[in-house]
């Protein structure tokens, strides 16, 4: 990005003009507060957008947990699924495609990696209990209130991905999506959102156990 001042006042002519062949329209909203503060009052902010918070807080939450109960929420990334949390992005249309490929990498990241085998540990065995469902014990047992209602944000997720991105899509797809007229990006958008909001509160609680 390159401010129009710098373009017409401090750039040599050629290079100004390699820069405006790149041009795009700037969002109808105008610069965000968080460029505002940091470009032109040289103020630490941060970040506002969903796809800049995510990896922070999934971070932190993880930290939190370990440093809290000894074990990370979520198991480190293969060496081979190190780009998944560089790669998640609100996308950037409406097409099938590239929202089924974020759904995978937002699935294999709140639900793929959770820890399973520290849950396991921490709660009454039963058969058949997956990650989340021991999650959602787990938290009750703590004196969680609306567990379930936390982990809804995860749950849509493992859904989404379960009925749609990584199967052929059946006819309860739509209604599981249930994306109405927003559509696949703000759909998407808001589901990150939900997550990283989750994620809050599950650092949160790790925060109060270690207090």
């Amino acid at each position: 990005m390159v401010f129009l001042g710098d373009l017409g006042r401090d750039m040599p002519v050629d290079e100004a003009r390699y820069w405006r062949s790149f041009n795009i329209a700037p969002p109808e909203e105008g610069p965000s507060d968080t460029l505002v503060r940091r470009a032109f009052y040289a103020q630490f902010t941060d970040p506002q957008s969903v796809e800049l918070r995510f990896p922070r807080v999934y971070a932190k939450t993880n930290e939190a947990w370990e440093a809290a109960l000894g074990w990370p929420l979520f198991k480190p990334l293969h060496e081979d699924d190190r780009h998944v949390l560089h790669k998640l992005h609100v996308p950037f249309g409406d097409t099938a495609g590239e929202f089924d490929e974020q759904v995978l990498y937002l699935a294999k990241l709140l639900v793929d990696s959770l820890n399973e085998e520290a849950l396991a540990d921490s709660v009454e065995k039963r058969a058949g209990d997956k990650g989340l469902a021991k999650l959602e014990r787990m938290l009750d047992g703590l004196g969680v209130p609306n567990a379930r209602a936390l982990l809804k944000p995860f749950a849509d997720v493992q859904g989404l991905r379960s009925r749609g991105a990584a199967h052929r899509k059946g006819s309860d797809f739509d209604i599981t999506v249930a994306l109405g007229e927003s559509g696949r990006q703000a759909g998407f958008e808001a589901l990150m959102q939900a997550a990283a909001v989750a994620l809050d509160a599950l650092r949160d609680i790790a925060e109060a156990q270690a207090a």
